[in-house]
């Protein structure tokens, strides 16, 4: 079935808390992490360094046409690397309340921070940093809409989520060489991939 896309994209900010809760009868309460002064996510054999954490936010905050800039550590010389890449992607996907879903590709970026050279299959990827640096477009990957910010939302019985993620990938030769591949959504957490979400906002509440 087709699924008509809400008008336009909306940020909804959440309900307020309560300033004071009952705990009387409840367990104590458990403290809620504490953002790192820096984005660093940690792998095998990479770690991926977002930068300071200027918003002291758990996740990275970004506004449209700022820099993405970083770097992927490379702990150790590692050999047979085919290719490392870091991606930008974004995702609409529209839900109906009847089980019918459609995904939309809305932002494609990517960037190549080693490969062999010409005629090489592999090569030994030396310990050290690899910087990288992103532009966030204004408009949506092949097209003129606004690039819309992270959301989630329901409009008259469709539930809308935009995500944006950044993947760090190790591309290794050979049959039995273990790749390193993360990425991370609001979805999901799993023990094989480090996923990092890029929350992209206009301007975060300090």
């Amino acid at each position: 079935m087709d699924i008509q896309a809400p008008p336009s994209y909306e940020y909804v900010e959440p309900p307020p808390y309560a300033a004071h809760v009952n705990t009387a009868s409840s367990p104590p309460a458990i403290s809620p992490p504490q953002p790192e002064l820096e984005h660093r996510y940690k792998g095998k054999n990479l770690v991926l360094c977002l930068g300071k954490n200027r918003f002291r936010t758990l996740i990275p905050v970004y506004r449209q046409n700022e820099h993405i800039t970083g770097h992927v550590l490379i702990k150790r010389n590692i050999k047979k690397v085919k290719s490392i890449k870091v991606h930008i992607k974004g995702i609409s996907v529209v839900r109906s309340s009847k089980g019918g879903s459609q995904q939309v590709s809305i932002l494609e970026a990517s960037q190549t921070l080693l490969e062999p050279l010409e005629g090489q299959q592999d090569i030994t990827c030396m310990e050290g940093l690899y910087p990288f640096t992103f532009t966030l477009p204004s408009y949506v990957t092949g097209g003129m809409e606004p690039l819309p910010p992270s959301a989630s939302f329901i409009h008259g019985g469709i539930t809308t989520n935009v995500i944006y993620v950044i993947r760090v990938e190790m591309i290794r030769n050979g049959k039995f060489r273990a790749n390193e591949r993360w990425a991370w959504d609001f979805l999901r957490l799993s023990s094989k991939d480090l996923d990092v979400l890029i929350c992209f906002e206009s301007m975060p509440s300090l």
